[in-house]
């Protein structure tokens, strides 16, 4: 149960530290959209370790996140002990 804070007014609301913590439990679907032309499902299945995907994103440009239908921020990729991850790099 989250702690309540009670303000000048009187209003009861949960701390911000235990606000955050409740809205970082809810799931959610990030969408990082790229465009990749003349890909198909042949070429899916024929995937293997090492393979490079060619895309139509300018590769000097950040990536857009999505959730849903809105856009919260952009991003790079960045390669970390062999693992891609995805720098956040401003607020949308």
């Amino acid at each position: 149960m989250p702690a309540v804070v009670t303000s000048a007014e009187g209003d009861r609301r949960p701390e911000q530290n235990d606000l955050a913590a409740l809205v970082a439990k809810l799931p959610l679907q990030l969408d990082l959209r790229v465009p990749v032309p003349s890909f198909r499902v042949q070429n899916l299945l024929s995937l293997e370790k090492g393979n490079i995907i060619e895309t139509a994103w300018p590769h000097t440009e950040d990536l857009p996140l999505w959730v849903g239908d809105v856009q919260l921020v952009w991003t790079e990729f960045e390669v970390v002990d062999q693992k891609l991850g995805v720098r956040v790099t401003r607020l949308a």
